[in-house]
């Protein structure tokens, strides 16, 4: 009994107010609208004036400052898809969030192919369950570089984007 006697009750827990809060990943989905191809072609010695391809996006952020996601294309000039698979670096601030993305690319067109693309952007949040997400794109055709065999001389393409993401 006197050992008893001796415990002490153990002290209560109390929370630990510098620990920071778990990240919640987030889900987006959304309605994208890309311009892409806009570059010049050194065969035809002329600019080029770029296609519009419309979809649906989704972005999955697994932490503040990481997120990946894909995107279903449709070309509006002709029956082209793009499928595509990216991973984006975010600085996490506040209200607009810069990124700088990767994209890994497959389309679908006369002279499809794989491509890959640097995605620098920057994702706003105007609502708290919408973002408008609005990016550049720098496209390197690999395809064409394979197997074009420099029938097309614009490897290199640029595109603008955005998008209205609907946070789940």
């Amino acid at each position: 009994m006197p050992a008893q006697a001796q415990e002490s009750a153990p002290p209560a827990e109390t929370p630990a107010a510098t620990e920071p809060p778990l990240y919640v990943s987030q889900w987006y989905i959304g309605p994208v609208f890309k311009r892409d191809g806009i570059g010049y072609d050194s065969v035809k010695n002329q600019a080029l004036a770029g296609e519009n391809w419309i979809g649906l996006q989704t972005l999955h952020r697994q932490e503040t400052w990481f997120g990946s996601g894909g995107h279903l294309l449709f070309s509006m000039q002709d029956s082209a898809i793009e499928l595509g698979i990216d991973a984006r670096l975010f600085l996490p601030l506040p209200l607009i969030e810069p990124y700088l993305g990767a994209e890994l690319n497959y389309m679908t067109r006369h002279f499809g192919g794989f491509s890959i693309a640097l995605r620098p952007g920057a994702q706003l949040h105007f609502l708290p369950m919408l973002s408008l997400d609005a990016f550049a794109q720098l496209r390197y055709d690999l395809f064409n570089l394979t197997f074009g065999n420099g029938s097309r001389g614009d490897q290199l393409l640029w595109g603008l984007g955005l998008a209205v993401l609907y946070k789940l």
